[in-house]
């Protein structure tokens, strides 16, 4: 009775203690704790192991790009994730190898009586054959054929999958520097023309001044005054949207790069009128590439593989599993005549209610191929289309170049005739200073449309599926 009493008082105490382990308390982050995270996270940003010194070329800045960009990082983890899947999946292929020991101590003799089936005669004197103190160890190989043939079908879509991480990675490369060579020109634009305009946003200001003079000693036309006043606070204004605009380039750019958007540098490439040049592309020959080149594609390709893969998987998962198994085992019993020994054996084993599935999991298997195959076709007519539209955005960006080149021509010489005139009254400051405000706007759109041809170059280069200034393009130029 008072066994009982205590097993009962023990079991209630175990399942206090469990209720009580399973509860979980909502706490939230401390603010020391918030603190050390925030200074960890800046202190990681704002690391700089490679500082830049120097001018920045285009294609240093490509390269610190793809070294430093954090969706790059992220897609070059994913890879090494994918490979150690891919380890995995190998090691699911090798048979299993179990061992095992224990020890086992009851506080009283398990003893029994015998009852002989046939005569009905029973044996009063109680008989044991186990020791109160027992050892036992085991160690067993085993291997299951259907588990092997899975293992390896699901290897193989893992290799897949790692090609499909390179992909990813490759395209993200591509992304990267289209965006760096656009984000670069910019910068380039924003560093030519930061220089002009402060001048003249002075000489804007300087004659708004001078209209305020006027107007406060009432000489002049009061309404010629506010309207020249009105017309250079516009200007001013249009002067200050731009530079806010041009203000932002160079930290896009520096982000880019992996640095932060307070990161002080000069970029070294010129915008120059003898590095356009004009070149005719094959289309025909840029699709092959394409379809050759675009990760996009190859990544529909290994997909596709994939879904044949898991076609494989439906049709083993129907056979028989057949297990092989071997094992030596130890026990310490010293009523057993044995104390090791060896066993070994083969099983065979099958759900029977599979064959009832086969034709829903067939017929699954069957249209995830021809989805994949679908998506294929899908990605194929997306590259088809950006392969033209790249080529077509090359030739409007050289036409757009050569009219924004005269643009700017004629309004500088307008800008140096109505200088050289040199009338000191209000209407004439006012000419100049819409002169320097459109010379300053034909310059940007001068400037804007260097870089499209440039930024249209370069996706020529990722229509094809081709890295940065590879020397492939020129296969596809007539």
């Amino acid at each position: 009775m008072m066994i009982k009493k205590s097993l009962i008082g023990l079991s209630a105490a175990t399942i206090a203690l469990i209720f009580t382990g399973c509860s979980v308390k909502i706490n939230k982050l401390t603010k020391e704790e918030i603190n050390q995270s925030v200074q960890k996270n800046m202190a990681e940003l704002k690391k700089n192991d490679d500082p830049i010194t120097g001018a920045l070329s285009l294609d240093e800045a490509i390269v610190r790009a793809t070294q430093n960009n954090r969706d790059h990082r992220i897609k070059v983890l994913e890879k090494e994730f994918r490979k150690q899947e891919l380890l995995i999946s190998e090691d699911g292929m090798l048979p299993a190898l179990n061992a095992q020991g224990g020890i086992t101590h009851r506080d009283n003799v398990l003893a029994s009586r015998s009852k002989n089936i046939f005569t009905g005669e029973q044996s009063y004197d109680y008989s044991t054959s186990t020791d109160n103190t027992q050892k036992t160890a085991e160690a067993r190989v085993s291997w299951n054929a259907l588990d092997f043939g899975l293992s390896y079908v699901r290897a193989q879509e893992d290799a897949d999958r790692v090609l499909i991480a390179c992909e990813d990675q490759r395209k993200v490369e591509h992304q990267i520097q289209q965006d760096v060579r656009e984000a670069y020109w910019k910068a380039v634009s924003a560093q030519n023309l930061l220089i002009q305009i402060n001048p003249v946003v002075e000489k804007v200001r300087a004659s708004i001044k001078e209209s305020n003079e006027l107007e406060a000693t009432l000489t002049g036309n009061i309404m010629d005054s506010l309207s020249f006043r009105r017309e250079m606070l516009d200007i001013l204004i249009s002067l200050q949207n731009l530079k806010r605009d041009l203000l932002t380039a160079k930290p896009r750019l520096a982000v880019l790069m992996g640095l932060t958007p307070d990161t002080q540098f000069t970029l070294s490439d010129e915008m120059s009128e003898e590095n356009i040049q004009s070149y005719q592309f094959d289309i025909e020959k840029m699709e092959q590439i394409a379809f050759q080149k675009r990760p996009e594609l190859m990544k529909s390709r290994y997909e596709a593989r994939i879904a044949v893969q898991e076609t494989k998987s439906v049709m083993y998962s129907m056979f028989p599993g057949i297990s092989f198994d071997a094992g030596v085992n130890y026990s310490s019993n010293s009523y057993t005549y044995n104390n090791s020994w060896y066993d070994y054996g083969m099983r065979v084993n099958m759900n029977l209610f599979k064959v009832f599935g086969y034709k829903h999991l067939k017929e699954r298997a069957k249209f995830g191929e021809e989805i994949a195959k679908e998506q294929q076709n899908a990605v194929g007519m997306a590259v088809l289309t950006q392969v033209h539209l790249a080529v077509i955005r090359y030739k409007e960006a050289l036409e757009q170049w050569d009219a924004t080149n005269q643009y700017y021509h004629v309004t500088n010489r307008i800008s140096d005739i109505t200088r050289a005139s040199n009338v000191n009254n209000l209407s004439s400051k006012q000419q100049v200073a819409r002169d320097e405000l459109s010379k300053l706007i034909a310059n940007v759109k001068r400037d804007m449309a260097y870089a499209e041809v440039q930024n249209s170059f370069g996706g020529i280069y990722e229509s094809v599926g081709l890295q940065h200034n590879s020397k492939d393009i020129e296969k596809v130029m007539k």
